[in-house]
Order: C-alpha cells, then structure tokens, then sequence
C-alpha cells in the first residue's frame, strides 16, 4: 500500500504533460496566448522531467515580456512550472492571477515565495504563500528554516502539498481551519506534534500519510469526514484521540498499515457503542473513554500569564495541566514529554505546546 500511496502522489504531482515551451525569456520559459496577448511560466520541454534543473536558485518572475516584438502580460506559474527545481526563491510579481497547486511541488531548495504586495490574488507572510484575503495557506516552502510553525489565525483551508515534505517537527493550527485538503502534510517525516484546530471538519486524502514521526492524533468534536490514507504509513503513531460525539464519515483505508491492535483509540464515552460497532473505528482492539475534563479552548484571561521553559509549564495563577485525552498530568509538570496539553486556569482553557 506505501508503494500505491508513492506512486500515487508522484503521479498527481509530476504526471502533467502539455505542449511544449513557446518562449524561453531571460532563463524562464512561458507559453505564449497571442489572441490575450499573455504569457504564463512553465517548464522546458514537453514534460517537466525531460528538463529537471533547469531552473537554480532565485527566480523572479517580470510582470511583462516582450516576444516576436510584441509585449505579454505574464499571468500564470503553470503545472509543474518549478516542480523538482533546484530554485531558492521565487519573487510574484502583481500581474499573476493563477498558480497552479503543482508549480513549485517538489522543491526541495525553496526557502521563500515573496509576492509583489499590489499583486490582487496572492499574498506572503515570512516566505509563506497565501491567497490574498489570507483564508488559504497555499505553500510553506520546503527548505524554509525552522521546525515549528503556527498557522496564522484566519485561514480555513490548507491547500493541497501546503505542507508536503516540509521539515516541520511541529504545527499548530488555529481554530478557524476548516478543511486539511489532500496531501497537505504527506511525506513531513519529521512532524511529531500536530495540533489540528477545533474547527476541522475535513480531512483529505493522504493529508497526514508518511509522516514518519507522527506519534498522536488529536481529532476535535467538529470532525465530519476522514478520507483514504488520510493518516496512513504512520508508524509511530500510538493514539488516536477522536472528540466527535458522532462518528465521523471515514474511508476504510484512513488507518492504513497502522496496528490496530496496539494503537489505542480514544473517544467519547456517551459514543463508545457506535465507535466499537462500527465499520472501521471498530476495528481497534484498544478503544477507551475520554476522560471528563473541559473541552473548549478559550483564550486565557489577559492577566493569567503561561509560559514554557524547558518542559516547565508556569502560570500566574492557579491551574491544571491535561494531556490530549484528558488525564490530569499536573503531577508531571517538569518531566512532561514533547506534545500538546491543556492548561486550565480561572475556568478557562488554552492549549500549549512542550517542545
């Protein structure tokens, strides 16, 4: 099944054929639509692979060039345009409209995407692409530096490959994420601690697959639907905790490879019977009740102040410490290993991460 899943993802990613190049302008090659008179970047050749490494290190993309004496708006970064180019750096200028999801997939030297700040559909925060209103986390670059990232609050949706073979050891989502599309985190070998956001409803296909670090899986009471291979080829993973009260619509394939009977699953105690009763939930050997601890994460009162140093969670003021399935660990504050946990203080909760 690893295999399918490889050769799966390399097809989606890399399998686009089109016309050849109509134009290679200053080291970057585009095709060229005379009847708009625009252009948009793509690779040389008539596939990507006939060509790899044809593009190395920053490339900038111009607003207009000039073929055949005649000047094009340059408008779109094609499929596959940059895939598996040793390039840096890639500079958007305001004219493009379109990037396909594909046109950097791959990347594995791309450390910042920098978009022109009039351009009207893309935007970048710290080398990071978004869509203009900032609603979709489109690429975090793969070489970018740094093992941890959080999401900017706002964005609902992370795009296909958004995250793929990143470095990443850990991401913390806000809860305005709705929907992890397909593919967003596959192959992050190095992501251990993932913090998915209480507003998930969609997991995609492949979204968390090969992801060899991966140890728990936190699922929020919002969760409607888990894809195929969605968290498949996880070794590592040895819970699962899921605060649906209502099983969630899940492929027969989401838990591919994983031991089902060693990976402990976790889950509302009023929705134990249908979770053992069902389909593929029901599968694990090991299902247990989430024990009774507050499951709302509001933000902390402005004057309880939390912080983390060195394993050690402190806090203004009094205050409990929860592991993700709801057991109290405050005993074990000090010496708590690498993950997620909720603090509650003043009746309130917020979820901090231990490195």
């Amino acid at each position: 099944m690893r295999k399918k899943i490889l050769l799966l993802a390399s097809a989606l990613i890399l399998s686009v054929v089109v016309n050849a190049h109509d134009a290679e302008i200053d080291g970057i090659y585009y095709n060229i639509d005379s009847e708009n008179k625009t252009a948009q970047v793509t690779f040389k050749g008539n596939t990507y692979q006939d060509y790899e490494g044809e593009y190395v290190g920053s490339v900038t993309i111009p607003s207009i060039v000039s073929y055949n004496d005649q000047d094009y708006t340059v408008v779109a970064v094609g499929d596959n345009a940059f895939g598996q180019n040793q390039i840096t750096s890639v500079t958007i200028p305001s004219t493009i409209t379109t990037i396909s999801e594909t046109a950097m997939a791959g990347c594995a030297d791309l450390a910042e995407v920098v978009v022109s700040a009039e351009n009207e559909y893309f935007a970048s925060t710290d080398g990071v692409l978004f869509n203009k209103d900032k609603t979709k986390l489109i690429l975090y670059p793969i070489a970018k530096e740094g093992t941890s990232y959080s999401i900017p609050d706002g964005v609902t949706a992370l795009a296909i490959y958004s995250f793929s073979m990143t470095n990443l050891e850990s991401v913390v989502m806000p809860n305005t994420v709705v929907e992890v599309e397909r593919y967003a985190f596959y192959g992050a070998k190095k992501l251990a601690t993932i913090t998915i956001g209480d507003g998930v409803e969609l997991v995609g296909v492949c979204a968390f697959a090969a992801c060899d670090a991966l140890t728990s899986v936190i699922l929020p009471a919002s969760i409607a639907t888990i894809e195929d291979a969605a968290f498949s080829e996880c070794p590592a993973i040895s819970t699962i905790t899921c605060y649906a009260k209502q099983v969630p619509n899940i492929s027969v394939f989401a838990f591919f490879s994983l031991p089902m009977d060693k990976v402990v699953l976790y889950v509302p105690c009023e929705s134990m019977d249908a979770y053992k009763s069902h389909g593929v939930f029901g599968d694990f050997v090991n299902i247990e009740c989430i024990e009774d601890t507050p499951t709302s994460v509001d933000a902390i009162t402005e004057d309880v102040a939390i912080s983390v140093v060195g394993g050690l969670i402190a806090c203004s003021d009094d205050f409990v410490i929860y592991n993700m399935v709801g057991k109290n660990v405050t005993a074990c504050n000090g010496s708590l290993p690498s993950g997620v946990y909720l603090v509650s203080a003043r009746n309130t909760i917020k979820k901090v991460l231990v490195k």
